[in-house]
């Protein structure tokens, strides 16, 4: 595959990576990219086989900037870091999933449905007054942060700092391959700092118990096992503060503009609420929050389409490019909520399938209903053009989404 009109050293690229993927798809489902950025494999069939491949593509990376002697001298000045779930392999992983389980069973799903919908109804009624809101700023990072502070036990007087910790640590997992040396450091600090207050935080739960998801995990046992130590219990909350913001963001943002590019939709939604659920299917397929996930490729190496990745080499499974597989989804650039979406995979596949799907389908369904039940007659306020997702490789989220409304 000829790279060279495709850019992927340059973030902005990755605002727009579909007409690649899309070439991709058809010509060489498996590219090398630039530098050491490894291989991407975009067709449907072939994510799918790599996600349960555990062996042959493993979950077991290196560290964000493990090699760069300012960055490790960085983290020492933070805890040790451990790998427990989305960077393990069965069955170390399997343990710890079945520890984290606990916090996102249907009936603690269910238990935080009242608190997200009050949650909703306070953030449209702060901005009802002007009419106006940018929903990705206004709302969509907003009620996930305020729902996972909420579960976490964190107060909302932390709720900034908390969204830019999860901002930070988004960009050393998906967008490590792009970013600057000075943004490389800013990201470590920022890591250093979320795991001395969350360290902190802990040791009080373990003195004070809590009904929070971090007292659970703290007292959590399994078949009579010792309990999670602080630096496991770190990176499990790493992984919570990631998918319960970021990805969740980027549905209700990316979900919202594909009702709005497409009004007849919208108004089947806005008129039959029973069809939320499976809107918000297709939204997390034509979406993809997350554009991919990284393994690395075992000692013996592998073939995928006929062509072989050389052992200890990133391969990039990328949900976004099988969620618009034609060959598996028909028209599939087409936003469509009568289509059935649901072999997407936009929360992954095997032993790594998201862990909090259950609260994400929850939070957006919540997140619809309420909008619709406090505004309509939604328009843009600005030029359609100027809505892109930012240039961060491995998600999609939208820069924006000023919107006008009428209050009901």
């Amino acid at each position: 595959m000829n790279l060279e009109e495709f850019p992927a050293s340059d973030p902005e690229f990755w605002s727009h990576p579909e007409q690649f993927l899309e070439h991709s798809r058809a010509t060489c489902p498996v590219t090398k990219l630039p530098g050491d950025a490894g291989y991407i494999m975009t067709r449907y069939d072939d994510v799918r086989a790599a996600s349960v491949r555990v062996k042959e593509f493993s979950s077991n990376r290196p560290g964000f900037g493990q090699d760069d002697p300012e960055l490790a001298a960085i983290a020492a000045q933070g805890l040790p870091e451990v790998a427990t779930i989305t960077t393990n392999d069965p069955p170390v992983h399997t343990r710890y999933r079945k520890l984290v389980n606990k916090a996102f069973t249907p009936e603690v799903v269910e238990g935080l449905e009242p608190k997200i919908r009050r949650l909703a109804d306070d953030v449209f009624d702060s901005v009802a007054a002007t009419g106006e809101m940018d929903f990705v700023g206004d709302f969509a990072e907003v009620l996930p942060t305020m729902v996972m502070s909420d579960a976490l036990g964190i107060p909302y007087s932390m709720r900034q700092t908390f969204r830019t910790w999860s901002d930070n640590i988004v960009d050393m997992i998906a967008a490590d391959m792009v970013l600057t040396p000075e943004r490389r450091r800013e990201c470590r600090r920022s890591y250093v700092e979320f795991q001395h207050y969350f360290a902190d935080l802990i040791e009080e739960r373990r003195d004070e118990p809590s009904d929070d998801m971090i007292s659970q995990l703290v007292g959590a046992r399994l078949n009579g096992e010792r309990s999670l130590d602080v630096p496991e219990l770190l990176d499990i909350i790493r992984i919570l503060l990631v998918a319960g913001n970021d990805t969740t963001t980027n549905l209700l943002g990316g979900g919202l503009l594909a009702l709005l590019d497409n009004p007849d939709q919208l108004a089947a939604v806005q008129a039959d609420r029973m069809l939320i659920p499976q809107m918000i299917e297709e939204a997390l397929r034509y979406v993809s929050p997350a554009r991919w996930t990284i393994r690395v490729v075992a000692d013996s190496g592998v073939e995928v389409a006929g062509c072989p990745i050389p052992a200890g080499e990133i391969a990039r499974l990328a949900w976004g490019s099988a969620n618009r597989d034609e060959t598996r989804f028909p028209d599939a650039d087409k936003f469509d909520i009568f289509r059935d979406s649901s072999a997407h995979m936009a929360f992954g596949h095997g032993v790594h399938f998201c862990i909090g799907k259950d609260l994400a389908r929850s939070e957006a369904r919540i997140a619809f209903e309420a909008l619709f039940d406090h505004f309509g007659d939604f328009e843009l306020t600005v030029p359609r053009a100027e809505l892109q997702p930012l240039p961060v490789p491995g998600i999609n989220r939208l820069n924006k989404l000023p919107i006008r409304f009428r209050v009901k």
